[in-house]
Order: structure tokens, then C-alpha cells, then sequence
């Protein structure tokens, strides 16, 4: 929530100075951009963050490392 809180409020902070007709189009772009990146953000500090995400991510990349078996039963 600490993280969360201010990343949302200075995006509209962005869209409220957009309103200005004279440096509207520079917070337009600033408005944009840190509306596009929130989904980034809230995935990395709320997904990737977790304890659990780390170990499972952990747990595949060393199974991926092994090799790959042919799983499938056919022999080519």
C-alpha cells in the first residue's frame, strides 16, 4: 500500500496539470507513460515480490537448466 499509494496518485497529479492549455501536451505524455507503466509496477511489487513467486520461479528455472527429456514417449 505504501508503494502503491503514491505511484497512483502522481499519475493523477499528471492528469490534473494536463488541463493547462499551455504545458497540457508535456503532462499529457507524463500522464500516459506513468498510466502505462503502473500494470508493470503493481506486477513486480505485487507479484513478483511475493515469497512464494520466488520459489516457484527458482524451482523452474533449476529444472530448466537440467534439460529437456522427451516426455512424450515418442522416439523419432
Amino acid at each position: 500500500m505504501l508503494i502503491l499509494t503514491p505511484l497512483l496518485g502522481v499519475t493523477w497529479i499528471f492528469g490534473v496539470l494536463q488541463l493547462d492549455q499551455i504545458s497540457g501536451i508535456v503532462f499529457s505524455y507524463f500522464f500516459d507513460i506513468a498510466n502505462g507503466l503502473q500494470g508493470v509496477f503493481i506486477f513486480i511489487t505485487q507479484c513478483l515480490q511475493e515469497d512464494d513467486v520466488k520459489v516457484f520461479l527458482k524451482q523452474k528455472t533449476a529444472r530448466g537448466r537440467v534439460g529437456n527429456t522427451n516426455t512424450t514417449g515418442v522416439s523419432g
